[in-house]
């Protein structure tokens, strides 16, 4: 059962997509290598648990979450706990 709960961490374009900051394998578009590997060491001290981590373009999240009434796919309703 989905329950409200206090926040997520939007990472937008820190991390373009959530696998990439778990499996520490960035995507292929970034100034410092080294900054990026700092930048998702520190979404992680920031919220420990991923699937409360929205990426800034992770089509995943509209599978993680419940769509908004009458946006079925397109708009994710955050407020809610993760699906999975």
């Amino acid at each position: 059962m989905n329950t409200t709960r206090g926040w997520v961490l939007l990472a937008v374009d820190a991390a373009h997509f959530i696998d990439n900051m778990v499996e520490r394998r960035p995507y292929p578009i970034y100034l410092d290598l080294h900054e990026t590997l700092m930048g998702y060491d520190r979404l992680a001290e920031l919220c420990p648990n991923p699937e409360l981590l929205i990426g800034g373009h992770d089509s995943s999240v509209i599978e993680r979450y419940l769509s908004l009434p009458g946006f079925e796919g397109k708009v994710a309703a955050l407020h809610l706990a993760p699906c999975s």
